[in-house]
């Protein structure tokens, strides 16, 4: 073995992968990478006894030589874009490897598990920071600590070309303070997408710290995971004004966070019934929620048109009867054909949801479009369309009538769709009935505008008139003003 550090670029003209490689399937993956590979796009690690025979992408290494070598190649290296790197590796073996890969510009997504303390972020550091391209960050069950959290906190501030798409930090054991410095490196990367944080203990002091994160730098975040983080009412109600502020997140896990309580979910309702709220996945399963979180939740829902997976678990199964009601009436109110038509026909999934309302959703299901489901629920609930509110449209309306029964006829089950012709001509049938009586109505107050009009007519000659004969007065009393004029200077 080289005592002393080894000239990679001296030697790299002259070596061959069997003089690095510690067996033969290490060899044929590390030729790849030598020769640029294109289908060689990933590297990962395991022990020898861990392999897949159908692993393509593995490598086991033996020692700090083999993984100077191996890093000096992937360095070189422009066709991986994923390294997975386990806690089995030791450091002395790892940082020859991270000397070598720092100079990599192609990996775009790095994934570490199991490390404890800080030492791993430490020798990748200068990875991170010179990887523009990087845009993929996972960390699983590690025990990061104090330093760890530290190290995590430099080496993602370091990376200033802020390229990070996804930032994956579970079961990492992070508490709520060591979050609020975590949040302000993450404040490097605009372009954050998606944050998984479930399995840690971030608490109420890491939600004001992401709620800051997310008011002014993080708002373009789609996917937000915060299950099993010790969440509690004033957590959710620090989170939601930013989330309202959110406009692309469609995914929220609050699922596993038992302190928070029907108050919290209040304030959920109030972004579900946000005219920027397009969540289209909103998972609560594991939590405690009452009669009144429910309801409060129901109410938030009546008013969005994004959200289509509901997930509660088991909890919802316990509510009151009036919740089941209100549900069901969120998804088919059928006190009035507009009633209906404004129901919710956007949710698609509530997991845990009771019989009664399992049907429902399956109407929901069953519609390409929310005005498909809608003229679907009309038809099946309302058997006898009332036309009387159209007929002041005339007869201009019952074309628009007909052809809304005829392009709900083509969406509809065939025992609903048999009802469509009688549809149509009881359409027709309230038309004809009614339109007379609406003539003659019509008629009559056609003539009343015309006498009104003449009575105006009246008025205004009259006026003239009037007018005429004043100017008439004045010219008479100027002639005998002029007579007595002329017979006074006559006498004298």
């Amino acid at each position: 073995m080289d005592a002393g550090p080894i000239n990679y670029e001296a030697l790299a003209g002259s070596i061959r992968a069997e003089d690095i490689a510690s067996d033969d399937e290490n060899a044929a993956l590390l030729r790849r990478i030598m020769n640029n590979d294109p289908a060689a796009d990933a590297l990962h690690f395991c022990p020898v006894e861990e392999r897949e025979d159908e692993s393509d992408h593995c490598y086991c290494p033996a020692n700090a030589r083999e993984m100077g070598w191996l890093g000096y190649f992937v360095g070189k290296n422009t066709c991986i874009e994923h390294l997975y790197v386990p806690q089995y590796l030791a450091n002395d073996v790892l940082q020859p490897f991270c000397r070598g890969v720092s100079k990599n510009k192609s990996i775009s997504s790095l994934s570490v598990y199991g490390f404890e303390g800080g030492d791993l972020l430490r020798i990748m550091g200068l990875f991170i920071k010179n990887n523009c391209g990087l845009t993929h960050f996972h960390a699983d069950e590690c025990n990061f600590g104090a330093d760890g959290c530290r190290q995590l906190t430099l080496a993602l501030g370091s990376c200033t070309s802020g390229s990070l798409k996804t930032v994956s930090l579970t079961n990492c054991e992070i508490n709520g303070e060591q979050f609020a410095d975590i949040a302000v490196a993450l404040s490097m990367h605009p372009n954050l997408e998606n944050l998984e944080l479930y399995g840690n203990n971030i608490g109420r002091n890491g939600c004001k710290a992401l709620a800051t994160l997310l008011q002014f730098s993080a708002t373009k975040l789609r996917f937000l995971d915060l299950d099993n983080n010790g969440l509690d009412d004033v957590a959710v109600e620090a989170l939601v004004p930013a989330l309202a502020n959110c406009e692309k997140l469609v995914s929220l896990d609050l699922a596993n966070n038992a302190s928070i309580t029907d108050t919290g979910w209040r304030a959920l309702a109030g972004l579900l019934e946000s005219p920027n709220c397009c969540l289209n996945d909103l998972s609560m399963r594991g939590v405690h929620i009452g009669d009144e979180g429910v309801m409060a939740l129901v109410s938030g829902l009546a008013r969005n048109q994004s959200l289509q997976i509901l997930s509660f678990g088991n909890t919802v199964n316990n509510v009151a009867g009036q919740c089941r009601t209100a549900l069901s009436t969120l998804l088919y109110d059928t006190s009035s054909v507009n009633a209906t038509f404004l129901s919710n026909h956007t949710l698609r999934h509530i997991s845990g949801s009771m019989n009664e309302v399992e049907s429902l959703l399956a109407i929901n299901r069953g519609g390409a479009t929310k005005k498909a489901i809608g003229m679907l629920k009309i038809l099946k609930h309302h058997e006898d369309l009332d036309m009387r509110p159209f007929f002041e449209w005339d007869l201009k309306f019952l074309p628009l009538a007909i052809d809304w029964l005829a392009r709900a006829e083509a969406i509809l089950d065939d025992a609903t769709r048999r009802n469509i012709p009688a549809r149509k001509l009881s359409a027709i049938y309230q038309f004809v009935r009614g339109m007379p009586l609406v003539y003659v109505e019509s008629r009559l107050r056609v003539q009343l505008g015309e006498i009104r009009g003449k009575e105006l007519k009246i008025e205004q000659e009259q006026l003239k008139l009037e007018m005429q004969m004043q100017e008439l007065e004045r010219r008479r009393r100027e002639v005998k003003e002029s007579k007595q004029s002329v017979m006074a200077r006559l006498s004298n």
